[in-house]
């Protein structure tokens, strides 16, 4: 089939291929090879500038699409054509410039013209390198993927996570979640279920998240859900409770910590992380809001949601004491003493004594209760074990930025 046949809508696999129109260097129609060696040198000069060009193109290429469509246009620009694969002729040149982008093309141009010689001297070495720039690309997508995709649960990883906090806005809310007692599945029953454990509640979360929010796995056990402004976490959490308790392996729980964005990203997460510990401390399968009083945090009294009543709030005490003389024995009995009956208490949840074990002056004793009246019946009682030395005051309201400094030694 010669050039002025050659219909350039053909039909692949029953659609049309829209050739377009070739652009061409020199002649436009197909010349026999050049007689003198001036002219081939110019032609050759020109071939290769327009060879140097779509190397230097191959930097951009991201898809066998781009890969299509360099390589049609520098056939085009050396004086050929393109037509598909199952129509060709003696004019194809047999080089598939697809690159599986839909159904395989081949250059065409006249036999034994000046187009024909540019196109089998330079085209080959092209498609070569073009192939080796798409493998590489496809490598580095792969290498991409990996170093931002928790391999168990396909969830993005804290590396990812990381990104994401960094662009969050004031009113953003984030919540970090654990497994309850996940430690006991694979003791018990084994890594294998806890893995199974850990892929399920990826997809809960999947299944819960919009396409607008961010989740992620943190580490371990530990998931982070990133929240646009003006949603409800409490909306949010209780789907995920319902989906998780639909879909989970094992009859295993969650707790979580809400916190709020600010004006700092570095302090929202260790809100949420404090807030999802008050909630497992205070018996877990429930949740709780970031204090108030959290640097750069916006919260509300700390309210803790839990299973059965997760409404009502929880009363929170806490005293910052010296032990005697900073002994390690001293402290120990120190706390001894604080774990005694407060347990048998009306209304006592639980329990924490903080420590910084390298300089043992100081502790922390931090209780938790159903109301305030409760606690004070207990402050008030004759039991000389009681878990504070006085009722707190405001300046003793607990605050995760000062628990960081010690280390929970008991609970």
């Amino acid at each position: 089939m010669g050039d002025q046949d050659h219909d350039a809508s053909l039909l692949c696999d029953g659609g049309p291929v829209d050739l377009g129109r070739p652009v061409r260097v020199g002649d436009p129609k197909p010349r026999t090879v050049m007689a003198s060696a001036t002219e081939r040198a110019q032609a050759d000069s020109q071939a290769l500038d327009i060879i140097l060009e779509a190397t230097r193109a191959l930097l951009w290429i991201s898809t066998a699409a781009d890969a299509r469509a360099l390589a049609e246009g520098v056939v085009r620009s050396l004086g050929g054509d393109v037509m598909p694969a199952e129509a060709a002729d003696g004019d194809a040149v047999p080089v598939d410039l697809s690159f599986g982008d839909g159904c395989p093309v081949l250059p065409r141009a006249a036999p034994a013209s000046e187009a024909r010689v540019l196109l089998e001297r330079h085209l080959p070495m092209l498609v070569e390198d073009i192939h080796r720039a798409l493998e590489l690309g496809a490598q580095a997508d792969r290498l991409a993927e990996d170093a931002s995709i928790d391999s168990l649960t396909t969830l993005p990883n804290r590396r990812m996570l990381g990104r994401v906090l960094g662009r969050m806005s004031p009113g953003d809310i984030v919540i970090m979640i654990d497994l309850d007692h996940f430690k006991r599945v694979n003791d018990t029953d084994g890594h294998a279920a806890g893995d199974r454990v850990l892929r399920a509640m990826g997809v809960a979360l999947r299944n819960t998240t919009r396409s607008r929010d961010a989740v992620g796995r943190y580490g371990g056990e530990e998931f982070v859900v990133v929240l646009a402004r003006g949603s409800d976490p409490n909306s949010f959490l209780e789907r995920l409770r319902t989906t998780w308790e639909a879909e989970r392996p094992q009859p295993i729980t969650f707790s979580a910590g809400i916190a709020i964005m600010g004006s700092d990203t570095s302090s929202v997460l260790d809100a949420a992380d404090a807030a999802m510990y008050r909630a497992k401390a205070a018996g877990r399968d429930r949740w709780a809001f970031a204090a108030a009083e959290e640097p750069d945090v916006v919260g509300s009294p700390a309210p803790l949601s839990e299973a059965g009543d997760r409404s009502r709030p929880l009363f929170v005490a806490f005293s910052e004491l010296a032990s005697v003389d900073g002994e390690p024995d001293d402290l120990e009995v120190a706390i001894r003493n604080r774990l005694g009956p407060v347990e048998r208490a009306r209304g006592f949840r639980s329990l924490e004594v903080w420590a910084d074990l390298s300089a043992t002056t100081a502790y922390a004793v931090v209780s938790r209760w159903d109301d305030r009246e409760s606690f004070r019946e207990h402050m008030g009682s004759e039991d000389l074990r009681r878990s504070h030395d006085r009722i707190p005051t405001e300046r003793d309201r607990l605050r995760s930025s000062r628990l960081r400094e010690f280390g929970i030694v008991s609970t």
